[in-house]
């Protein structure tokens, strides 16, 4: 579900960047986000790996308690701090006060190009 939230509000981003700027780049807002997507898993496992590791993760075998604290952190604390990070910026997240404005500007825009190409 979030990834899905996540690709309706870049495309409400690539919108609201036309409708402030006149250019619309869907290209390189999805490249950035795609990149960042990257970079994120990367550093993820990246940081999965070390927490286990230094806390002496040993696989097929029964887990000390150093290791078992690693995975609860890995997999609850982590993305429970990682939700509420993102939770928080949502509230900052404004476009839906512009955003019938918004749309009304860019199709009277849209509309204005067609009759102009068609003349």
């Amino acid at each position: 579900m979030t990834a899905g939230l996540m690709y309706a509000m870049l495309a409400d981003t690539v919108d609201y960047g036309e409708w402030r700027s006149g250019v619309r780049a869907q290209g390189l807002l999805t490249a950035s986000s795609s990149f960042g997507v990257k970079v994120r898993h990367g550093n993820r496992r990246r940081l999965g790996r070390m927490g286990s590791g230094e806390r002496q993760y040993a696989p097929n075998q029964e887990q000390a308690a150093s290791g078992l604290a690693a995975i609860q952190f890995n997999f609850v604390w982590i993305p429970f701090i990682c939700f509420m990070l993102f939770a928080g910026m949502l509230l900052f997240y404004r476009l839906e006060n512009v955003e019938q404005r918004m749309i009304q500007d860019l199709e009277a825009k849209r509309q204005g190009g067609k009759a102009a190409i068609q003349a």
